[in-house]
């Protein structure tokens, strides 16, 4: 009997656990490469290709970059090589992974958990495989099983599905409201799981977040069955490991303070009622925004405007029909007057803030759909987008010609 198994994967490690398992099964197989597909060829008994596929394929890793597989009875091969695989644990860029766990520069060893717990607890850094653990809130908490992690975080099942790979990502989780307001804590945090077997045996009993800081971790925004890169620690030549940041949206002249920001109300009656008329009914705060001019800085003003976080708002509202936002491009430029104008236009109205920032996002959405008939093709960027709900948005209304760098699992072994 002959089967074919045919896997895209943009890991080589994927190789090297099918050869793993294929051997330790004892069927007779060959297994080859072209590009990112390897194609597993067996040819044997009935019973031994089915102990292969039942018992033994189950146990590779799940890999993030695994697009799909394929099941073949005959399979073309004159244009593949045979593929040896390297024994590495990871492909990505070398970093120290295994040097020697250090505090403040004082060799110790690893069987001193109890020591680098206390050190933890005391609020004092500690350096593990090359990663700097503490407990002082950072950008990225490190687990060691799921009971934390279903404590603390809004887990759902993509989530968990793409933090258990072995691509070891760490994923934005919400953070649960009652965790977050005991604690003290921000909305949002990238979780991962322990990315050495020290680190797992050091946090395996921890009922803290504890904090990990590296510019080895890979960071994801997860999608149901999509994902999207933000950082790409691995050694991949291929168009689908781009960051999701290239377009740059200029704004036209951004007000640099509340002076320029009332100066660019004056000259026209409406624009000055309209200023007048918020102003009586609102007032602005000191703290006004340090801006450039870009579209990030055009978030931030309006989130200065309205008194509340513009991405944060939309992130965790469950609001199904919001507003409708201007946006204009004049001279290839966002107008920043015609969007403070509708914030404005709208809150004057009676329209609560937290509704207002959905009608935000959700039309500068609609505007990049517009948008594309102007371009071949769109990616937009930037940290300001990191965001989950946004990103499912942005799919579903715009992802024919709009890119964003989405990587699907279509299969899973």
């Amino acid at each position: 009997m002959k089967i074919f198994y045919e896997f895209e994967c943009l890991l080589d490690d994927f190789g090297f656990f099918v050869d793993f398992y294929a051997k330790k099964s004892g069927v007779n197989y060959s297994l080859y490469k072209k590009n990112d597909v390897f194609v597993l060829a067996l040819e044997d008994s009935d019973e031994k290709i089915l102990n292969f596929n039942d018992n033994y394929l189950k146990n590779v890793p799940y890999f993030l970059f695994l697009k799909g597989y394929l099941i073949k009875q005959d399979f073309d091969l004159s244009s593949y090589k045979l593929y040896t695989p390297k024994q590495t644990k990871f492909t990505k860029k070398p970093t120290p992974l295994y040097q020697k766990t250090k505090i403040n520069e004082h060799n110790i060893t690893c069987n001193d958990v109890s020591l680098l717990k206390d050190k933890l607890l005391n609020k004092e850094s500690i350096y593990i495989d090359g990663y700097e653990l503490s407990m002082q809130p950072s950008e990225c908490v490190v687990v060691a099983d799921f009971k934390l992690l279903d404590k603390a975080f809004i887990a759902q099942k993509h989530h968990q599905i793409h933090i258990n790979s072995y691509e070891n990502p760490f994923i934005k989780f919400r953070l649960k409201d009652v965790f977050k307001s005991f604690h003290n804590l921000d909305d949002e945090y990238f979780v991962g799981f322990a990315p050495s077997i020290d680190i797992y045996n050091l946090l395996k009993d921890f009922d803290n977040l504890v904090y990990i800081k590296s510019d080895d971790i890979f960071k994801i925004i997860s999608l149901d069955d999509d994902f999207i890169m933000l950082t790409n620690p691995y050694d991949i030549k291929t168009k689908h490991c781009k960051n999701t940041i290239s377009q740059d949206f200029k704004t036209t002249y951004m007000p640099k303070d509340l002076h320029e920001f009332r100066a660019l109300f004056n000259g026209e009656d409406i624009s000055s009622r309209l200023l007048a008329n918020y102003e009586k009914e609102f007032s602005f705060k000191d703290n006004y925004p340090r801006l450039g001019n870009d579209l990030k800085s055009l978030f931030e003003l309006i989130s200065y405007v309205l008194e509340c976080d513009v991405m944060g708002e939309f992130g965790k509202s469950y609001i199904s029909k919001a507003p409708r936002i201007d946006f204009k491009l004049e001279n290839n430029k966002l107008n920043v007057k015609s969007s403070i104008s509708s914030v404005m236009s709208f809150r004057l109205a009676g329209v609560m803030p937290k509704m207002i920032c959905c009608g935000v996002v959700e039309s500068f959405v609609y505007f990049l759909d517009r948008y594309k008939d102007e371009v071949k093709e769109l990616s937009i960027s930037g940290q300001i987008f990191e965001n989950e709900k946004f990103l499912k948005l942005l799919k579903t209304i715009s992802m024919d010609t709009i890119k964003a760098d989405f990587i699907s699992q279509t299969n899973e072994i």
